[in-house]
């Protein structure tokens, strides 16, 4: 017969059964070398789902243990330990929610000692305290003082963290507190800050030399004439000690005080920035034919105060609670604002809004 062929059954020769070496691994070696198919086979399925378990797979030949198949008391084990981390993190977080100490808000009227909210509070009150102490993470409390000046001056005792405060009452507690928040009407533009400038050849160093010149503005808007005019006359220059001249723009006020047609301008800082802003290196300084004499915001009437020595990440979460409570909880809103007119909402202030500064 061809060598290739197999025998027949009968035809004179016994049937020789297929050797150890021409079986498959799993026949040869038993139960030992099964386990270690199955377990090459769980390892490749892990390795597809991502789930690889740090094991190198075994391999055909490799007398090394199998893994242990996961069954249900591994299953139990993860779960405990899961249930223990959570655990764990929840009493961590609860810990420091009741570390947290309150936040305290003077208030004027009747002196009073720092306590929650009374039951008789109305429901403006009871909506900003409640939403306070949810950002906040902790309890606000409400403490009582006869008047602003004591309000500031338990700010800087300590005694209390925010109060609504005035110029007078700020100015003396400077060093300790400041302004983090103002209030725009409905019918005010922003706090923008403003330049007055002369021609470089103008001796004037201040707005009060300016005094019977004449001064251009950019345009009727509130930021183009009524802010530039707010922040002479904080600084001694009503509009009757000068003579008026409004153009269209800030651009046209500045090429109008270029021309030599008025002694000084007073625009905002956009427009400013717009015509004297660095374009090309050759040219650093577009107005250096011009100097400013004054950079400055409006005061503002009244202010949110905060200490100084309060974690900058409180400080900053008051703000961005603060800034959107027209939209997000309009009855708190309302009441947080009584104090303001027509007000429209909460704008972010520098830490002097209550004083008169001058910008760099």
């Amino acid at each position: 017969m061809d060598g290739g062929a197999h025998p027949q059954r009968g035809a004179g020769r016994p049937h020789r059964p297929t050797t150890g070496a021409d079986r498959p691994g799993p026949r040869r070696h038993g139960g030992a070398a099964l386990r270690r198919a199955r377990a090459v086979d769980r390892d490749r399925s892990a390795g597809r789902f991502g789930l690889h378990s740090g094991r190198s797979p075994a391999l055909p030949g490799d007398h090394r243990p199998a893994p242990r198949r996961a069954g249900p008391a591994a299953w139990r084990r993860s779960a405990v330990r899961l249930a223990a981390l959570a655990l764990a993190v929840a009493v961590v977080f609860t810990a420091v929610g009741a570390r947290a100490e309150p936040f305290r808000i003077a208030v004027t009227g009747a002196k009073a000692a720092c306590a929650p909210l009374g039951g008789d509070a109305a429901v403006g009150e009871r909506a900003y305290y409640d939403l306070l102490s949810k950002r906040l993470a902790r309890p606000v409390l409400k403490c009582g003082y006869a008047g602003v000046a004591d309000a500031a001056a338990g700010l800087a005792r300590g005694e209390a963290d925010m109060a609504w405060l005035d110029p007078a009452a700020f100015a003396p507690v400077r060093a300790q507190t400041r302004a983090i928040l103002t209030v725009r009407g409905a019918r005010e533009s922003n706090r923008i800050a403003v330049v007055v400038a002369v021609r470089a050849a103008n001796t004037a160093r201040d707005a009060v030399a300016l005094k019977g010149l004449s001064i251009g503005f950019g345009g009727r808007s509130p930021a183009g004439l009524a802010t530039p005019q707010t922040v002479l006359a904080e600084r001694g220059l009503p509009p009757a000690s000068y003579s008026a001249k409004i153009d269209v723009d800030g651009d046209q006020a500045i090429a109008e005080l270029r021309a030599g047609r008025v002694d000084a301008v007073a625009v905002h800082a956009a427009a400013w920035q717009r015509v004297c802003r660095m374009v090309s290196p050759k040219v650093p300084n577009p107005c250096a034919d011009l100097r400013i004499v004054l950079k400055a915001r409006p005061r503002a009437a009244e202010a949110l105060v905060v200490r100084r020595d309060i974690p900058d990440e409180l400080r900053y979460r008051l703000i961005g609670l603060h800034m959107p409570m027209h939209l997000e909880a309009p009855a708190a809103f309302a009441f947080a604002t009584l104090r303001a007119k027509d007000a429209a909402e909460f704008q972010p202030a520098e830490a002097d809004a209550l004083i008169l500064a001058t910008l760099k």
